[in-house]
């Protein structure tokens, strides 16, 4: 009997591990906050720009970026008499937003590759993979597949390389 109860408590327990794991998500935060209407974010340095795999994480898993010591008094003013407003953003009227905007998506973008792809319809998952996890610009579909117009990553653009069918 004792053998029994305890066979029962592991497979239960088994079971239950099973069912977890079969529920855990793949969703980056970013999607739960898009889906919530809400912003997640993360403070930078400009020098972490230069990381590809920060930058990787920075774009899938936040919706918002603050420039972490950018305009900080010690960077604006760095000696007695001298001012450095060469990244200057006025919380006042939004001066200087766009461009920090601009240089922020040039770095995070700039390893990305726009090409067209072309995925049959029986290699559905890789096309879901392609449009949850890169920036699409079209999707069509036609009787040969699907048709994506995307900007790939270089890890991305390595392995889906087979469906590639114009590089822009």
């Amino acid at each position: 009997m004792r053998k029994i109860v305890l066979y029962f408590i592991v497979t239960i327990f088994f079971y239950s591990c099973n069912k977890f794991s079969n529920n855990l998500s793949t969703d980056t935060l970013r999607k739960y906050a898009d889906k919530s209407n809400i912003l997640i974010g993360a403070t930078i340095e400009p020098n972490q720009l230069e990381d590809v795999d920060f930058n990787n994480i920075l774009k899938n898993e936040f919706n918002f970026v603050t420039p972490e010591n950018a305009m900080k008094w010690g960077f604006i003013h760095p000696e007695r008499y001298k001012f450095d407003f060469t990244n200057e953003i006025s919380a006042l009227n939004g001066d200087g937003l766009d461009t920090l905007i601009k240089k922020i998506e040039n770095k995070l973008f700039e390893t990305e590759k726009k090409v067209e792809m072309l995925i049959s319809f029986s290699e559905a998952n890789i096309a879901s993979y392609i449009l949850d996890n890169s920036r699409v610009i079209t999707k069509e579909y036609n009787e040969k597949g699907i048709l994506i117009t995307t900007f790939l990553n270089e890890k991305d653009y390595n392995k889906y390389k087979k469906y590639i069918i114009k590089n822009n």
